[in-house]
Protein backbone atom coordinates (compact mmCIF):
# COMPACT_ATOMS: atom_id res chain seq x y z
CA UNK A 1 0.00 0.00 0.00
CA UNK A 2 2.87 2.32 0.76
CA UNK A 3 4.14 1.91 -2.81
CA UNK A 4 0.76 2.93 -4.18
CA UNK A 5 0.60 6.26 -2.31
CA UNK A 6 2.66 8.26 -4.86
CA UNK A 7 0.48 6.89 -7.65
CA UNK A 8 -2.70 7.93 -5.87
CA UNK A 9 -1.20 11.36 -5.21
CA UNK A 10 -0.36 11.85 -8.90
CA UNK A 11 -3.82 10.68 -10.00
CA UNK A 12 -5.42 12.99 -7.46
CA UNK A 13 -3.34 15.91 -8.67
CA UNK A 14 -4.33 15.19 -12.28
CA UNK A 15 -8.01 15.07 -11.31
CA UNK A 16 -7.72 18.38 -9.45
CA UNK A 17 -6.08 20.04 -12.47
CA UNK A 18 -8.71 18.62 -14.81
CA UNK A 19 -11.45 19.82 -12.49
CA UNK A 20 -10.03 23.33 -12.45
CA UNK A 21 -9.73 23.37 -16.25
CA UNK A 22 -13.25 22.05 -16.76
CA UNK A 23 -14.63 24.55 -14.27
CA UNK A 24 -12.87 27.40 -16.05
CA UNK A 25 -14.25 26.21 -19.38
CA UNK A 26 -17.78 26.09 -17.97
CA UNK A 27 -17.41 29.60 -16.57
CA UNK A 28 -16.15 30.87 -19.94
CA UNK A 29 -19.12 29.25 -21.67
CA UNK A 30 -21.53 30.81 -19.20
CA UNK A 31 -19.95 34.24 -19.66
CA UNK A 32 -20.07 33.87 -23.44
CA UNK A 33 -23.72 32.81 -23.34
CA UNK A 34 -24.59 35.62 -20.95
CA UNK A 35 -22.91 38.17 -23.21
CA UNK A 36 -25.43 37.43 -25.94
CA UNK A 37 -28.44 37.00 -23.66
CA UNK A 38 -30.56 39.82 -22.35
CA UNK A 39 -31.15 39.75 -18.57
CA UNK A 40 -34.25 37.77 -17.61
CA UNK A 41 -35.99 40.81 -16.14
CA UNK A 42 -35.97 42.44 -19.58
CA UNK A 43 -37.85 39.48 -21.06
CA UNK A 44 -40.73 40.29 -18.72
CA UNK A 45 -40.98 43.92 -19.77
CA UNK A 46 -44.32 45.02 -21.13
CA UNK A 47 -43.79 46.51 -24.54
CA UNK A 48 -44.10 46.08 -28.28
CA UNK A 49 -40.43 45.33 -28.81
CA UNK A 50 -38.61 42.05 -29.31
CA UNK A 51 -36.00 40.51 -27.04
CA UNK A 52 -33.40 41.04 -29.79
CA UNK A 53 -34.28 44.73 -30.06
CA UNK A 54 -34.01 45.23 -26.31
CA UNK A 55 -30.68 43.48 -26.25
CA UNK A 56 -29.43 45.64 -29.12
CA UNK A 57 -30.23 48.95 -27.42
CA UNK A 58 -28.76 47.76 -24.11
CA UNK A 59 -25.55 46.62 -25.80
CA UNK A 60 -25.29 49.85 -27.79
CA UNK A 61 -25.71 52.01 -24.68
CA UNK A 62 -23.16 49.94 -22.75
CA UNK A 63 -20.46 49.61 -25.39
CA UNK A 64 -20.88 52.00 -28.35
CA UNK A 65 -22.51 55.14 -27.01
CA UNK A 66 -19.90 57.88 -26.62
CA UNK A 67 -21.86 60.42 -24.59
CA UNK A 68 -21.22 63.20 -27.11
CA UNK A 69 -24.96 63.60 -27.55
CA UNK A 70 -28.25 62.63 -25.97
CA UNK A 71 -30.38 59.52 -26.34
CA UNK A 72 -33.93 60.32 -27.39
CA UNK A 73 -36.68 57.67 -27.23
CA UNK A 74 -39.65 58.87 -29.29
CA UNK A 75 -42.81 56.92 -28.58
CA UNK A 76 -41.51 55.18 -25.47
CA UNK A 77 -44.96 53.77 -24.51
CA UNK A 78 -44.28 51.55 -21.45
CA UNK A 79 -40.50 51.93 -21.55
CA UNK A 80 -39.40 48.60 -23.00
CA UNK A 81 -36.53 50.42 -24.77
CA UNK A 82 -36.03 53.08 -22.11
CA UNK A 83 -35.14 50.61 -19.36
CA UNK A 84 -32.56 48.55 -21.33
CA UNK A 85 -31.00 51.77 -22.63
CA UNK A 86 -30.59 53.09 -19.10
CA UNK A 87 -29.16 49.81 -17.79
CA UNK A 88 -26.69 49.91 -20.66
CA UNK A 89 -25.66 53.46 -19.80
CA UNK A 90 -24.87 52.40 -16.24
CA UNK A 91 -22.44 49.79 -17.54
CA UNK A 92 -20.69 52.11 -20.00
CA UNK A 93 -17.16 52.80 -18.69
CA UNK A 94 -16.87 55.98 -20.80
CA UNK A 95 -19.65 57.66 -18.86
CA UNK A 96 -18.32 57.35 -15.32
CA UNK A 97 -19.20 60.51 -13.41
CA UNK A 98 -20.93 62.13 -16.39
CA UNK A 99 -24.59 63.08 -16.59
CA UNK A 100 -26.08 61.71 -19.79
CA UNK A 101 -29.44 62.74 -21.17
CA UNK A 102 -31.97 59.95 -21.80
CA UNK A 103 -35.20 61.57 -22.95
CA UNK A 104 -38.45 59.60 -23.23
CA UNK A 105 -41.33 61.09 -25.23
CA UNK A 106 -44.92 59.92 -25.40
CA UNK A 107 -48.44 61.29 -25.40
CA UNK A 108 -49.23 58.77 -22.63
CA UNK A 109 -52.89 58.57 -23.70
CA UNK A 110 -54.41 55.07 -23.65
CA UNK A 111 -56.02 53.55 -26.72
CA UNK A 112 -58.09 50.38 -26.56
CA UNK A 113 -55.93 48.48 -29.07
CA UNK A 114 -53.15 48.58 -26.45
CA UNK A 115 -55.10 46.28 -24.12
CA UNK A 116 -53.88 43.09 -25.80
CA UNK A 117 -50.31 43.89 -24.76
CA UNK A 118 -51.30 44.11 -21.09
CA UNK A 119 -53.09 40.79 -20.83
CA UNK A 120 -51.83 38.73 -17.87
CA UNK A 121 -49.87 41.69 -16.46
CA UNK A 122 -50.51 43.71 -13.32
CA UNK A 123 -51.86 46.53 -15.51
CA UNK A 124 -54.54 44.43 -17.24
CA UNK A 125 -57.85 46.29 -17.20
CA UNK A 126 -56.38 49.34 -15.49
CA UNK A 127 -56.91 51.79 -18.34
CA UNK A 128 -59.70 52.77 -20.68
CA UNK A 129 -59.66 54.84 -23.87
CA UNK A 130 -58.15 58.28 -23.26
CA UNK A 131 -56.66 57.55 -19.81
CA UNK A 132 -53.24 58.88 -18.87
CA UNK A 133 -50.97 55.83 -18.42
CA UNK A 134 -47.79 57.63 -17.45
CA UNK A 135 -47.89 55.99 -14.03
CA UNK A 136 -47.34 52.57 -15.67
CA UNK A 137 -44.30 53.90 -17.52
CA UNK A 138 -42.95 55.35 -14.28
CA UNK A 139 -43.49 52.00 -12.49
CA UNK A 140 -41.66 50.04 -15.17
CA UNK A 141 -38.63 52.36 -15.40
CA UNK A 142 -38.43 52.96 -11.64
CA UNK A 143 -35.03 51.20 -11.32
CA UNK A 144 -33.47 53.80 -13.65
CA UNK A 145 -35.67 56.82 -12.91
CA UNK A 146 -32.65 58.97 -12.09
CA UNK A 147 -31.44 58.67 -15.70
CA UNK A 148 -34.73 59.38 -17.49
CA UNK A 149 -36.30 62.72 -18.38
CA UNK A 150 -39.98 62.25 -19.24
CA UNK A 151 -41.61 64.42 -21.91
CA UNK A 152 -45.38 63.94 -21.83
CA UNK A 153 -47.27 65.58 -24.64
CA UNK A 154 -48.17 65.76 -28.30
CA UNK A 155 -45.03 65.08 -30.34
CA UNK A 156 -46.36 67.42 -33.03
CA UNK A 157 -45.91 70.24 -30.52
CA UNK A 158 -42.61 69.14 -28.97
CA UNK A 159 -39.33 70.80 -29.90
CA UNK A 160 -35.65 70.03 -29.39
CA UNK A 161 -32.75 72.47 -29.10
CA UNK A 162 -30.90 71.79 -32.36
CA UNK A 163 -27.62 72.94 -30.81
CA UNK A 164 -27.83 69.95 -28.44
CA UNK A 165 -26.66 66.86 -30.40
CA UNK A 166 -28.70 63.68 -30.46
CA UNK A 167 -26.39 60.68 -30.65
CA UNK A 168 -29.05 57.97 -30.66
CA UNK A 169 -32.55 58.68 -31.94
CA UNK A 170 -35.00 55.84 -31.33
CA UNK A 171 -38.20 56.33 -33.34
CA UNK A 172 -41.38 54.43 -32.59
CA UNK A 173 -43.63 57.41 -33.23
CA UNK A 174 -43.88 57.82 -37.01
CA UNK A 175 -47.51 56.70 -37.04
CA UNK A 176 -48.68 59.31 -39.57
CA UNK A 177 -47.34 61.82 -42.05
CA UNK A 178 -47.92 64.58 -39.49
CA UNK A 179 -45.79 62.83 -36.88
CA UNK A 180 -43.16 61.92 -39.49
CA UNK A 181 -42.82 65.56 -40.50
CA UNK A 182 -42.63 66.65 -36.86
CA UNK A 183 -39.81 64.19 -36.13
CA UNK A 184 -37.88 65.20 -39.25
CA UNK A 185 -38.35 68.91 -38.62
CA UNK A 186 -37.77 68.99 -34.86
CA UNK A 187 -35.28 66.18 -34.16
CA UNK A 188 -33.29 65.40 -37.34
CA UNK A 189 -31.51 68.80 -37.24
CA UNK A 190 -29.84 67.69 -33.98
CA UNK A 191 -28.25 64.65 -35.64
CA UNK A 192 -24.50 64.86 -36.18
CA UNK A 193 -22.67 63.27 -39.14
CA UNK A 194 -20.46 60.28 -38.26
CA UNK A 195 -21.84 60.27 -34.72
CA UNK A 196 -25.60 59.80 -34.71
CA UNK A 197 -27.67 56.67 -35.24
CA UNK A 198 -31.36 56.60 -36.17
CA UNK A 199 -33.26 53.54 -34.98
CA UNK A 200 -36.55 52.93 -36.83
CA UNK A 201 -38.55 50.48 -34.73
CA UNK A 202 -41.41 50.45 -37.27
CA UNK A 203 -39.24 49.89 -40.33
CA UNK A 204 -40.97 46.64 -41.26
CA UNK A 205 -44.40 47.40 -39.85
CA UNK A 206 -47.12 47.22 -42.47
CA UNK A 207 -48.86 50.43 -41.33
CA UNK A 208 -45.99 52.91 -41.81
CA UNK A 209 -45.04 53.16 -45.53
CA UNK A 210 -43.89 56.77 -45.13
CA UNK A 211 -40.77 55.56 -43.34
CA UNK A 212 -39.63 53.82 -46.54
CA UNK A 213 -40.35 56.88 -48.65
CA UNK A 214 -38.57 59.30 -46.33
CA UNK A 215 -35.49 57.14 -45.75
CA UNK A 216 -35.14 56.55 -49.49
CA UNK A 217 -35.43 60.29 -50.15
CA UNK A 218 -32.69 60.82 -47.55
CA UNK A 219 -30.60 57.81 -48.61
CA UNK A 220 -27.58 59.92 -49.57
CA UNK A 221 -27.36 61.22 -46.00
CA UNK A 222 -27.72 57.91 -44.16
CA UNK A 223 -25.80 54.67 -44.33
CA UNK A 224 -27.68 51.42 -43.60
CA UNK A 225 -26.18 49.77 -40.54
CA UNK A 226 -28.16 46.70 -39.48
CA UNK A 227 -31.52 45.00 -39.20
CA UNK A 228 -32.59 43.88 -35.72
CA UNK A 229 -35.28 41.19 -35.40
CA UNK A 230 -38.19 41.58 -35.17
CA UNK A 231 -38.72 44.89 -36.85
CA UNK A 232 -36.02 47.51 -36.34
CA UNK A 233 -33.53 48.94 -38.79
CA UNK A 234 -30.62 51.14 -37.76
CA UNK A 235 -29.07 53.84 -39.92
CA UNK A 236 -25.84 55.79 -39.41
CA UNK A 237 -26.07 59.52 -40.11
CA UNK A 238 -23.36 60.10 -42.71
CA UNK A 239 -23.83 63.63 -44.05
CA UNK A 240 -25.86 66.64 -42.93
CA UNK A 241 -29.27 66.92 -44.59
CA UNK A 242 -29.86 70.42 -46.04
CA UNK A 243 -32.16 72.42 -43.79
CA UNK A 244 -34.64 73.05 -46.61
CA UNK A 245 -35.23 69.29 -46.94
CA UNK A 246 -35.83 68.97 -43.19
CA UNK A 247 -38.33 71.83 -43.03
CA UNK A 248 -40.37 70.73 -46.04
CA UNK A 249 -43.65 68.98 -45.15
CA UNK A 250 -43.95 65.61 -46.91
CA UNK A 251 -46.90 63.55 -48.05
CA UNK A 252 -47.66 60.83 -50.56
CA UNK A 253 -48.10 63.37 -53.34
CA UNK A 254 -44.44 64.37 -53.01
CA UNK A 255 -43.36 60.97 -54.33
CA UNK A 256 -43.91 59.88 -57.89
CA UNK A 257 -44.96 56.31 -58.62
CA UNK A 258 -41.42 55.63 -59.85
CA UNK A 259 -39.78 57.03 -56.70
CA UNK A 260 -42.17 55.15 -54.45
CA UNK A 261 -41.40 51.90 -56.27
CA UNK A 262 -37.67 52.58 -55.95
CA UNK A 263 -38.09 53.31 -52.24
CA UNK A 264 -39.63 49.94 -51.49
CA UNK A 265 -37.14 48.11 -53.68
CA UNK A 266 -34.38 49.84 -51.71
CA UNK A 267 -35.92 48.74 -48.41
CA UNK A 268 -36.26 45.18 -49.65
CA UNK A 269 -32.49 45.07 -50.20
CA UNK A 270 -31.87 46.10 -46.58
CA UNK A 271 -33.79 43.41 -44.72
CA UNK A 272 -33.43 39.62 -44.61
CA UNK A 273 -35.82 37.34 -46.49
CA UNK A 274 -38.03 36.72 -43.45
CA UNK A 275 -38.79 40.45 -43.13
CA UNK A 276 -39.53 41.22 -46.77
CA UNK A 277 -43.15 40.19 -46.50
CA UNK A 278 -43.61 43.14 -44.13
CA UNK A 279 -42.11 45.56 -46.65
CA UNK A 280 -44.46 44.29 -49.35
CA UNK A 281 -47.34 44.74 -46.90
CA UNK A 282 -46.26 48.33 -46.24
CA UNK A 283 -46.18 49.00 -49.98
CA UNK A 284 -49.75 47.71 -50.33
CA UNK A 285 -50.73 49.76 -47.28
CA UNK A 286 -49.42 52.87 -49.03
CA UNK A 287 -52.18 52.44 -51.63
CA UNK A 288 -54.76 51.81 -48.90
CA UNK A 289 -53.75 55.00 -47.06
CA UNK A 290 -54.26 56.82 -50.34
CA UNK A 291 -57.68 55.18 -50.75
CA UNK A 292 -56.48 53.67 -54.02
CA UNK A 293 -58.09 50.29 -53.48
CA UNK A 294 -57.62 49.19 -57.09
CA UNK A 295 -53.87 49.73 -56.92
CA UNK A 296 -53.74 47.97 -53.53
CA UNK A 297 -55.51 44.87 -54.86
CA UNK A 298 -53.33 44.79 -57.97
CA UNK A 299 -50.21 45.02 -55.82
CA UNK A 300 -51.41 42.21 -53.53
CA UNK A 301 -52.11 40.01 -56.55
CA UNK A 302 -48.59 40.64 -57.89
CA UNK A 303 -47.08 39.73 -54.53
CA UNK A 304 -49.14 36.55 -54.33
CA UNK A 305 -48.29 35.62 -57.91
CA UNK A 306 -44.59 36.03 -57.09
CA UNK A 307 -44.96 33.35 -54.42
CA UNK A 308 -44.18 35.61 -51.47
CA UNK A 309 -45.16 33.69 -48.30
CA UNK A 310 -48.18 35.32 -46.66
CA UNK A 311 -47.57 35.88 -42.99
CA UNK A 312 -49.19 38.14 -40.42
CA UNK A 313 -48.59 41.47 -42.16
CA UNK A 314 -49.83 40.47 -45.61
CA UNK A 315 -52.79 38.75 -43.97
CA UNK A 316 -53.68 42.02 -42.24
CA UNK A 317 -53.62 44.12 -45.41
CA UNK A 318 -55.42 41.38 -47.30
CA UNK A 319 -58.14 41.50 -44.65
CA UNK A 320 -58.46 45.26 -45.04
CA UNK A 321 -59.00 44.79 -48.75
CA UNK A 322 -61.53 42.00 -48.22
CA UNK A 323 -63.51 44.12 -45.77
CA UNK A 324 -63.58 47.23 -47.96
CA UNK A 325 -66.89 47.92 -49.67
CA UNK A 326 -66.62 49.77 -52.97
Amino acid sequence: MLHLFPLFSIVGLILVVLGIALGARRRRRKRKAAAGRIPSEFEELVGMTSRQERDFVRHYAAHDFTGEGAIVDLGCWMGSFTLPLAFGLRKNPRLSGRKIGLHAYDLFRWQDWMNQSLAKTRWAGRYKEGDDFRDAFVEQVAPVADLVTIHAGDLNKETWDHTEPIEYLVIDAMKSWELTNSVVRNFFPALRPRLSLVHHQDFVHYYTPWIHLIMHRFRNYFEPLTYVPEGSFIFTYREAIPRALLEKPYGFDDFSAEEAADAFEYSLTLVPAEARENVYAARIMMHIHRQDWTAARADLERVQAAGIPQGRELTLVSGLLDNHKE
